[in-house]
């Protein structure tokens, strides 16, 4: 599996790659970030399952092309309020799985709205998976 990282090499960003890449199940992880250098920093050093990527995830069109090119577009960019919505919108538009940490009440509620959308492209979509609320929805799921 290919996994496309926004916001890969923020704080959250560089702790979920380096989860990435660690997992047998990936294949690549493309560590993307506002910078080209910065991203290719933060790729060279998880290895050669990485590689970097300058992306702007206001640039809806642009993002779903990076995007085609992965399985799964895994956005930690911030603030979430501002990015989850144009994030999964591209990895609609791309048909590729959709997993974000966001946990903006608003934005959630504009990321739900798009169910019937991504239902009709076959994206799976996980959203607010990160530190709060994720790990209290998992234990209410559980």
């Amino acid at each position: 599996m290919r996994v496309l990282v926004l916001g890969g090499t923020g704080g959250t960003g560089q702790e979920t790659v380096r989860l990435l890449v660690a997992s047998p199940e990936v294949d690549a992880v493309i560590v993307a970030g506002r910078s080209q250098s910065r991203a290719e920093q933060v790729a060279a050093a998880l290895g050669d399952k990485a590689s970097g990527r300058a992306v702007d995830i206001t640039h809806e069109d642009q993002l779903a092309e990076v995007a085609s090119c992965a399985d799964m577009l895994v956005n930690a960019a911030g603030p979430d309020f501002e990015m989850q919505v144009p994030a999964l919108k591209a990895a609609i538009a791309a048909g590729v799985n959709y997993a974000d940490v966001a946990g903006d009440g608003r934005a959630t509620d504009k990321a739900l709205a798009l169910d019937g959308e991504a239902r009709a492209r076959g994206t799976k979509a996980l959203i607010g998976i990160g530190a709060a609320p994720g790990l209290s929805n998992l234990m209410a799921v559980h």
